[in-house]
């Protein structure tokens, strides 16, 4: 221990540690708005400076350690001159446009000024009429001349991204970061920019109007539109989403979020069904939730046994699936089916259907072999994780446009058999490495020979030590959230139900969040629809039932790590519109088979009862059993591109994402 002066007040501390330290240890800490400028801008702003007695200058109070009888000034007229200097320095090229600027209000920068007073007295900054904007794609904007040089872009472009599509041009004075070449970002993570950009660099080019802190409630909840389920929080304001950002706070994600994320909200607003109807002449006639229902109760009552199927969306929630199963079992038929134009992937493929290795255990993998995955449009969250790490990789599958080298080893299938018998160059990396890595696309689920390809995927797991006791390094992208809770339900039928219900085998077809079935496909069905959206399939249904999109209620979704987790309600539900499940158990009122659960505790009890992963505190079980079948693959080429972007209605009809479509030229 070490006796000093800190500010006249003799204190004791501990040997070796800072100034800093010292301060905040005992009571003599610097002011917090100090923290968060040195912490925002890092490298460019430092503030806590003091005075030594004896010794001439100021000094850093975090590299400077303590002595024995250090006398410590942490606060003077000299010192908060410097502080002040330093501030203004930072701030010369800095325009003053607070009243126009996006991030009013949440600034830490406009912080600074009224903290220091600097509002006061002579002016700062260039004048607004000087700033120009930069053109960088659909869904960023940037203001070159708001920047303040603290680096967070470029780093996080050229360390995270892996698209060094900024450059830093000038010097001194004239100093300024831009993009390399006009044109949008091609970063699918591109919009974290608007986040880590203290100074309103970047904004968000979708938004139309500008709201300032006080107008909008933050609220916390689970996206679902990415298949990590990334924890985000949504900025609410007039019954609207109007931002959406990554919960830093969470300890389930990676602190970013992709642009899907991000900008695919928009998509609930748009062409949004609020109360229910019924088909009456070959014309849609508005009525009550009485009626709607009494219709749909009455003709699926009245059709035969084995005669009624229901469909469920990518978008459906688990607790509406086991509702709706439920509901088609009291009624003696179990033709309840998902995933019919989605990835189909049965239950009993139990962990060969999740991404098993998490962010942070990415960086101990130390090969990495790609089948049939685009990863970066797939799972740009894993891929950001997967570009830091240098270890070798290898793609089989038809070429892409990566982030970072990989060597392409072909389209054929038949390399799975050359690297499983050890003939393979490849084979050799796998075989000398600790913790490799397989990352496998959802495209796979949906060849021919899936079966067969999935046994020889194991296979290789297995060989080469994939998966073993301590680690699981194979990782399967791009399955939506509700493709996964209908798996983990059993939901997924070996033989498709769609193609009975095009041939007319069944009298009424019920889908649940099911967008892509439409009156051409079922001829003269009866269909009731259950959904957001006047899509195609609405405007052919006999019954429309409204219901709530993910922001609208607490669901729970299974995410492409196994787990599921529980969105929050941020927005009011919209019009008549219900909850999916409260609405499937009021239809079996109207059966007068009633459903055995009353609230949302009980029929996640039903859910904990149907499978372990929903059951808290509970972990899913290893892959420790192969999954497939033996047979012969097929000649076709493993394709590795990805339409991820267009795999629900809601992100079939966000603005953003169709702008977005067109720099990604995906989905097109």
């Amino acid at each position: 221990m070490v006796k000093l002066t800190i500010d006249g007040c003799v204190e004791e501390v501990s040997e070796g540690i800072s100034i800093a330290e010292a301060c905040e240890t005992t009571g003599h800490g610097f002011p917090d708005i100090f923290r968060r400028l040195e912490e925002t801008l890092r490298g460019v702003l430092r503030l806590s400076f003091v005075e030594i007695r004896g010794r001439d200058g100021v000094f850093d109070a975090h590299s400077e350690r303590v002595t024995e009888g250090m006398e410590i000034v942490t606060h003077s007229l000299r010192l908060d001159k410097i502080r002040d200097r330093m501030l203004r320095l930072t701030l010369a090229s800095h325009p003053a446009e607070c009243a126009v600027c996006e991030k009013a209000g949440n600034c830490i920068l406009q912080e600074a000024c009224f903290a220091f007073g600097l509002m006061k007295g002579d002016s700062i900054g260039r004048s607004p009429s000087e700033c120009e904007k930069v053109e960088t794609g659909p869904l960023v904007e940037m203001h070159p001349s708001r920047c303040v040089l603290c680096m967070k872009c470029l780093n996080f472009m050229n360390d995270v991204a892996g698209t060094p599509e900024l450059v830093v041009s000038g010097k001194g004075s004239l100093t300024r970061i831009s993009p390399f070449v006009k044109g949008a970002f091609s970063s699918p993570i591109s919009g974290n920019l608007i986040d880590l950009c203290p100074s309103g660099v970047f904004t968000d080019a979708t938004s139309k109007e500008m709201f300032r802190p006080w107008q909008t409630e933050r609220k916390k909840t689970t996206d679902v539109l990415d298949s990590f389920l990334p924890s985000v929080i949504m900025e609410v304001a007039f019954g609207r989403i109007v931002k959406v950002e990554a919960d830093f706070t969470s300890r389930d994600g990676c602190g970013i979020i992709s642009d899907r994320t991000r900008f695919g909200s928009d998509g609930l607003s748009s062409g949004r069904i609020d109360r229910p109807y019924i088909r009456v002449d070959g014309r849609f006639r508005e009525c009550s939730w009485t009626e709607a229902l009494m219709t749909a109760a009455s003709r699926m009552q009245s059709a035969p046994k084995g005669k009624v199927a229901a469909f469920a969306g990518s978008t459906a929630d688990c607790e509406s699936m086991a509702a709706l199963a439920d509901l088609m079992k009291i009624l003696g038929s179990d033709n309840t089916d998902a995933g019919s134009f989605y990835a189909r992937v049965p239950r009993s493929a139990g962990r060969w259907r999740f991404c098993n290795t998490d962010f942070s255990d990415v960086a101990k993998a130390d090969a990495l072999l790609i089948i049939g995955s685009d990863p970066e449009r797939e799972a740009a969250l894993l891929n950001a994780q997967i570009r830091r790490n240098v270890m070798p990789k290898a793609m089989i599958g038809s070429r892409t446009e990566q982030n970072y080298a990989y060597d392409c080893l072909g389209g054929s299938s038949s390399l799975l058999d050359g690297i499983l018998s050890g003939e393979h160059p490849f084979s050799s990396v796998l075989k000398q490495s600790r913790f490799p890595m397989v990352v496998a696309g959802k495209t796979l689920w949906s060849r021919g020979d899936a079966p067969f390809l999935f046994q020889k995927i194991c296979e290789i797991c297995f060989r080469y030590g994939v998966v073993k006791e301590g680690w699981n390094g194979f990782n399967m992208t791009g399955i939506s959230p509700g493709m996964l809770g209908a798996s983990e339900l059993g939901l997924v039928k070996t033989e498709p139900l769609l193609p009975k219900a095009r041939s007319g085998e069944f009298d009424v077809v019920y889908l649940l969040g099911e967008d892509r079935l439409t009156r051409s496909d079922m001829g003269d069905t009866f269909i009731i629809y259950q959904g957001m959206f006047a899509s195609e399939t609405a405007m052919g249904a006999d019954v429309i039932l409204p219901s709530a999109s993910y922001a609208e209620k607490e669901a729970t979704y299974v995410g492409a790590f196994g787990k599921a987790k529980s969105t929050s309600a941020v927005l009011p539900l919209l019009g008549q519109s219900r909850e999916d499940w409260k609405i499937l158990r009021a239809l079996s009122e109207y059966l007068e088979k009633p459903l055995p659960y009353d609230n949302l505790a009980e029929i996640r009890d039903r859910l904990g009862a149907l499978s372990a992963v929903f059951m808290p505190l509970t972990r899913t079980e290893e892959a420790v059993t192969s999954y497939g079948s033996e047979g012969v693959l097929l000649p076709e080429e493993l394709v590795c591109e990805s339409r991820d972007i267009e795999d629900n209605e809601i992100c079939r009809r966000s603005a953003s994402l169709r702008a977005l479509k067109k720099v990604w030229k995906v989905g097109v």
